[in-house]
């Protein structure tokens, strides 16, 4: 039994009418397409079925156990006597096998297998569910409109426990990818009558590769109770990709051993969880934790402790209880309201751990923590440091439709302006293509667009990511855009359209569904807004009114020089950088300041530091082999 457990009062939060609203603006998305992602280490653009190599973390977490296997099955003498399949598709049996996936997906065309899992006895077999190859080897190509979701499954005649235990595991290795955000299902029962069930893809996403192997280690204690019998039924319906299973096992677990197995800083299930916040917009910090019983017994009073660090200095600390007993197996989830709200910019770390009146045998799974920064103007949901796909706008089939990539921003106080947005392209953007910055203002959902405010910009060599040191690139946006504390915005790039790729980068894990595409993700292939994706694109709000009073843009030279005048620190920008030299003199025409080191080192912008500058007015200039731009620029 999973259960959500909400602390009263997080109701009780000043912000709440920008919370209140979060759920509505939610459409999810029903048509996932095959391929909208693609790793950022992969240099060669994908067709329609050929994903990324992604890699999500762990399902579920191993946890301690009190010896060896009290049942275990690795496979080495093929598909084991006496287990059923149970094919419901007619086409797409589980077979043990020694080779991967013979899917049309892998690069093979289906002409070979790909790698098999990479398991402890891999080499004496497993079993494999492969739709992927049966749906290619059925229907045909292309996926997207020929494959079926294929029901299949495997299960195990009656286990002998020999005796009856407080505390149960069920382990194995697997492999896997999916799509279209299907369940991979387990089912445990004492008698092959009354079935418990249980999902095994934890945070993997769509188009996603999980670990390999990925160790699941599931609490069937409570599913099996007194009973000496376990029975196993093990399956999925699928459309593509794979599952493959190894080494499994039934094993003696603890019987006191609760788990922190995820902290929150923010509410995901009422707002949404921000990577950064810019100053203006913090607000009363609402955290949450994910508790598990791993053990056999009753956990009571299960009480979590959290404290609030600002760049490694305490600044507010509590406790908040689970409202319930949490048997075993159970999973409950808790919110509570701080009473704090970060004052200063700096990075942030909530850290918590988990206790209750039970003495715990496994004190190592116990803590958690989460981290973000508080910024001086940027709202952003991404973590650039985890950066690992990067998804596209546009496909490169030479589909001639939109498609528009964002984020949702719901601003917590008035006051505020979004100047311009700040986004990280992908390696597989073509160079040359416009975008169209979207700001867009919401009512009650995301395809409710209340206004719109739009920004062309051109996108050349020198916004386009390669390798691993990731860059934003700065939109201004052609007029402020004023911002309603409690009202919803998308923040997007559109592409325009045409055989042009627009790939943006990304992390995998949006547990709040921030993340919005526009385009045929609706039922019946419905052209809109939708949400409900596993990546969070590099789309940053930038609310910097410096930006929006710089000597503008100058001709087809395309230099933005901000904040000007200045005290400290100027930034340059530079949206099609042809430029070898650059340097600051004084009218008169003294070098003051030789910068080039600093343009050929920053790839689109560089920052100078004009503090012990006298002050008055200077001349940035900027050359190279086929233009020059001279800008002025003040000092204060």
């Amino acid at each position: 039994m999973k259960k959500l457990a909400v602390i009263a009062s997080v109701f009780m939060l000043a912000s709440g009418l920008s919370m209140a609203q979060k759920r509505p603006l939610t459409i999810p998305v029903q048509s996932y397409p095959d391929a909208y992602m693609n790793s950022i280490s992969q240099p060669a653009a994908i067709g329609s079925d050929r994903p990324d190599n992604g890699v999500r973390p762990n399902s579920t977490t191993p946890v301690n156990s009190r010896g060896g296997a009290i049942w275990s099955e690795d496979f080495g003498n093929g598909f084991p006597s006496g287990w059923a399949v149970d094919d419901l598709s007619g086409i797409s049996p589980w077979k043990w096998t020694t080779e991967g996936s013979h899917g049309y997906w892998n690069g093979t065309n289906g002409n070979g297998y790909g790698a098999a899992i990479n398991s402890t006895t891999a080499s004496n077999g497993f079993l494999i569910n492969d739709p992927d190859s049966a749906n290619h080897f059925t229907y045909g190509q292309p996926s997207g409109t020929t494959y079926q979701y294929l029901e299949s499954y495997f299960a195990t005649n009656a286990i002998d426990l020999g005796a009856s235990y407080s505390s149960l595991l069920l382990e194995f290795e697997q492999a896997f990818r999916f799509n279209n955000s299907v369940d991979m299902i387990v089912q445990v029962s004492p008698d092959s009558t009354n079935w418990t069930e249980f999902t095994v893809q934890g945070a993997t996403g769509n188009n996603t590769a999980s670990p390999d192997p990925d160790q699941v280690s599931l609490n069937i204690s409570g599913a099996i109770g007194a009973s000496q019998t376990v029975y196993l039924r093990i399956g999925w319906s699928a459309r593509v990709y794979f599952w493959m299973i190894d080494d499994m096992r039934i094993i003696q677990g603890l019987d006191n051993d609760i788990a922190l197995t995820k902290a929150y800083h923010g509410d995901i299930i009422l707002d949404y969880q921000y990577s950064k916040y810019p100053l203006e917009q913090t607000t009363e910090m609402v955290v949450g934790a994910v508790v598990s019983n791993f053990g056999g017994n009753v956990q009571t009073n299960v009480t979590i402790d959290y404290d609030i660090l600002r760049n490694g200095t305490s600044v507010s600390t509590g406790s908040f209880s689970l409202p319930d007993d949490l048997d075993p197996a159970e999973v409950d989830t808790a919110w509570y309201s701080t009473g704090y709200t970060p004052d200063q910019t700096g990075d942030y770390e909530v850290t918590m751990t988990v206790s209750s009146d039970i003495t715990d045998e496994n004190t190592s799974n116990q803590s958690g923590s989460s981290e973000f920064e508080v910024t001086d103007f940027t709202f952003a949901h991404d973590y650039d440091d985890a950066f690992d796909v990067q998804v596209w706008g546009q496909a490169t089939n030479g589909v001639a439709n939109p498609y528009s990539h964002g984020n949702v921003f719901i601003p917590y106080n008035a006051g505020s302006s979004i100047y311009a947005m700040d986004v990280a392209f992908g390696s597989l953007t073509s160079s040359g293509t416009s975008v169209i910055a979207q700001v867009l203002e919401l009512g009650s959902s995301i395809q409710d667009v209340v206004d719109s405010y739009e920004s062309v910009f051109d996108i050349y060599p020198e916004h386009i990511n390669g390798g691993s040191n990731f860059f934003f690139t700065t939109i201004v946006l052609e007029d402020e855009v004023a911002l309603n504390a409690g009202t919803g915005y998308t923040i997007a790039v559109q592409s325009e359209g045409g055989a042009d790729s627009l790939y943006v980068l990304g992390n995998t894990g949006d547990e709040d569904f921030s993340t919005t595409l526009y385009g045929p993700y609706g039922t019946g292939a419905a052209v809109n807004w939708y949400n409900g994706w596993n990546h969070t694109p590099g789309i940053r709000m930038n609310l910097n009114p410096d930006i929006a009073g710089v000597d503008d843009i100058v001709g087809s030279n395309n230099v933005l020089v901000y904040p000007n005048p200045s005290t400290d620190v100027i930034n340059v920008l530079l949206d099609k950088s042809k430029y070898t030299a650059a340097s600051v003199t004084d009218v008169t025409g003294r070098l003051v300041l030789d910068l080039s080191a600093e343009l050929l080192g920053t790839g689109n912008r560089f920052t100078f530091d004009v503090s012990n500058m006298v002050s008055g007015i200077y001349l940035l200039n900027l050359q190279g082999e086929a233009s020059s731009t001279v800008k002025r620029i003040s000092v204060n």
